[in-house]
C-alpha cells in the first residue's frame, strides 16, 4: 500500500478495486503511446552482474486514435456514461479524459466534472471519495 501512496489499512477488496482500476488507467497510456519505464535495477532483478544496467525505450506501434470528448452537452453526457460503464469502478475526470483524445488539461477534466455533476442529479451516476460510477441496474 505504501508504494503506490494509498493508505496502509485499506481491506484487500479496496486494493484490488483500485489496482484494476490503475492497470485500466496504464492500458489508457499505453494505447496513446505513453509508457511508464521502472528503473533498470528494478527491472534486472536482484542479480548482482558487473555490467551496468542500461534503459531501453521500446518502440510502440502507431497509437491507436482516441475518439474526441463530444463538445455538445447530450452527446458529451453519452460519450461519459458510456465510459463510465466500461469501467465499472469509480474514476475521476482526469481517468475519464484519458479516454478521450484532443487537448487534455484542466478545461476538459472541468467539463467532465460538470457534466457527471448534471447526470448526479438525474440519478445516473453518482460519486464516492473514489471517483464517479455508474450504479448497477437491477
Amino acid at each position: 500500500m505504501t508504494a503506490y501512496g494509498w493508505p496502509v489499512d485499506l481491506s484487500a477488496q479496496e486494493a484490488v478495486v483500485r489496482l484494476v482500476a490503475l492497470n485500466r488507467e496504464r492500458a489508457v497510456e499505453e494505447a496513446r503511446g505513453e509508457v511508464r519505464f521502472l528503473r533498470p535495477e528494478f527491472q534486472t532483478g536482484r542479480v548482482k552482474t558487473s555490467r551496468r544496467a542500461i534503459q531501453i525505450e521500446a518502440t510502440l506501434d502507431a497509437a491507436v486514435s482516441l475518439p474526441s470528448l463530444p463538445e455538445a452537452p447530450g452527446p458529451m453526457a453519452s460519450a461519459l456514461l458510456h465510459a463510465l460503464r466500461q469501467e465499472g469502478v469509480p474514476v475521476g475526470p482526469r481517468a475519464l479524459a484519458a479516454r478521450f483524445g484532443g487537448r487534455r488539461g484542466r478545461r476538459m477534466e472541468d467539463r467532465i466534472e460538470q457534466t457527471l455533476a448534471v447526470l448526479a442529479v438525474a440519478g445516473s451516476v453518482q460519486r464516492t471519495q473514489d471517483g464517479w460510477f455508474t450504479p448497477r441496474r437491477v
